[in-house]
Formats: C-alpha cells, sequence, structure tokens
C-alpha cells in the first residue's frame, strides 16, 4: 500500500483533475456561447427573448432582495441592472443586438468570468445569510 501512493507526485492529482474537468467547464462556456450566438441569428426576436429573461430574474431579484444597507446591496444593484437590461432591450433592440453581436468563441472568457463572478458572490451573500443565522 506505502509503495503505491509513495509513486503519487504532489501536482498529479491536481494535474489530473484540472484534465477531468477542463472540458466541463470549456463546454460550459461554449454552451453560452452558443445560445447567444442562436439568440443573435433570430434578431428582434432574439433580443426580446434575452430581454424576458433578463427583465424575469432582474424582477425577482428586486421583489425579493430590494436591500439597500451592507454587502447585500451588491446583488440589489445587479438585480436593477437586469431590470435595466431588459428595459433597454424591449426600448432599444438594436443597442441589445448590437451586445449580442460580440458574442463570440473568441471571446468565450466573459462567460467564464462572468460565472466566477457570480460563484463568488454567491458565496459571499451565502456566508451573510449563515452568519446571521448563527447571530439570531
Amino acid at each position: 500500500m506505502e509503495a503505491a501512493t509513495a509513486s503519487i507526485r504532489p501536482g498529479a492529482v491536481r494535474r489530473r483533475l484540472l484534465d477531468d474537468y477542463r472540458p466541463v467547464a470549456l463546454g460550459a462556456a461554449r454552451a453560452w456561447v452558443d445560445f447567444f450566438t442562436m439568440l443573435r441569428a433570430k434578431g428582434r426576436a432574439g433580443v426580446f427573448v434575452n430581454g424576458f429573461l433578463a427583465l424575469g430574474f432582474g424582477s425577482l431579484v428586486v421583489a425579493f432582495h430590494n436591500v439597500w444597507t451592507g454587502l447585500p446591496v451588491v446583488l440589489t444593484i445587479f438585480g436593477w441592472a437586469q431590470v435595466l437590461k431588459g428595459f433597454v432591450s424591449f426600448v432599444a433592440p438594436r443597442i441589445a443586438l448590437r451586445g449580442l453581436s460580440r458574442v463570440s468563441l473568441e471571446r468565450a472568457w466573459h462567460c467564464r468570468a462572468g460565472g466566477i463572478f457570480a460563484l463568488c458572490l454567491s458565496a459571499v451573500l451565502w456566508y451573510i445569510v449563515l452568519s446571521r443565522l448563527r447571530n439570531a
């Protein structure tokens, strides 16, 4: 048993995990790029679909989390930004279509960066919620 563990190099496990999960991360970014490319191909109808998605999500956040104090304000601002994005999609679809035209495979890292931002925001907000429950 000791001989088997001695043959594992320190960075081998980390490299193995990166090699195993890299296609998943790249595939997720590719899926988002494909989705927004499909919306762009639909023209104004795709802009309206994107606007409905943004408006729906933003409205839920604003309706149930309209907090303007402390660190949770980040989520509220994000919700209002989504409402504004939906509004622009309906009022000025040409501007929203120009935003959709920036999506490409070369810029797929933007999808990953947005995902990392959302993950970090989620971690911070969960920390706030759990710390308040512990103190209550």
